[in-house]
Formats: structure tokens, C-alpha cells, sequence
């Protein structure tokens, strides 16, 4: 093997090694004031929702493979740049971010699958 054969595969095999799996990746979904995302921590049954804004409280909503379309919601009432995760479960499969509204309608993005 040639030294330029050597040197990509061993450039290669070093930045392979710090990135992340493809299975670790997140999905993200926006809407004002909120990102949610899934898989959070690197566990597929976690999804987290942060605050991006003071305004308003904020949501994800969304669904587990072991439930098909059972929606979930997860509230960050904390202030803006938090961020709260979900308990562990079955695999989540849609996500859906959202800033709460009282007497109007929420601001939401639209579903995403993950």
C-alpha cells in the first residue's frame, strides 16, 4: 500500500471517530419561541423541547412507536434557554414543537417524522 493510500485511510478512520452514528443524529422541529427534538440524549424513547423565547410557554407533542397516533406532550413552563427532557420509553416516532397560546391559536410546526 502506498504512503498517500495509508494517509487518507488513516485521516479517515480519525475523523470517522468523532462523529457521531447515524442513528444518533436528532430530528428538530421549529416554531416560534420552541425547538424540539428526538432522539434526545441519545436514547430513542427521549424527545426534549427547549425554550428559544420569553413570550410563552412551550410544548412537544408527540407519538411513540408502541402507541401509533396516542399523542404525548411535554411542557417547558422554565424560562427562555431551558430545555426539558421526556422520561425514557418506546421509540419516539413524530415530533411536533409548539408555543402556547391561552385565548388564540398555539403557534406549531408541522409534524415530523423521526
Amino acid at each position: 500500500m502506498n504512503r498517500a493510500i495509508k494517509y487518507v485511510a488513516g485521516t479517515m478512520l480519525a475523523v470517522g471517530a468523532f462523529l457521531p452514528a447515524a442513528g444518533a443524529l436528532a430530528t428538530s422541529a421549529y416554531a416560534h419561541g420552541v425547538h424540539s427534538w428526538a432522539p434526545a440524549q441519545n436514547d430513542p424513547g427521549k424527545t426534549a423541547v427547549k425554550d428559544t423565547n420569553e413570550d410563552q410557554w412551550v410544548k412537544n407533542e408527540y407519538n411513540r412507536s408502541s402507541t401509533g397516533t396516542q399523542k404525548y406532550t411535554l411542557w417547558n413552563k422554565s424560562d427562555a434557554g431551558t430545555t426539558v427532557y421526556s422520561g425514557d420509553g418506546s421509540t419516539v416516532t413524530k415530533i411536533h414543537a409548539c408555543e402556547e397560546y391561552d385565548l388564540a391559536p398555539d403557534i406549531c410546526s408541522s409534524w415530523i417524522t423521526v
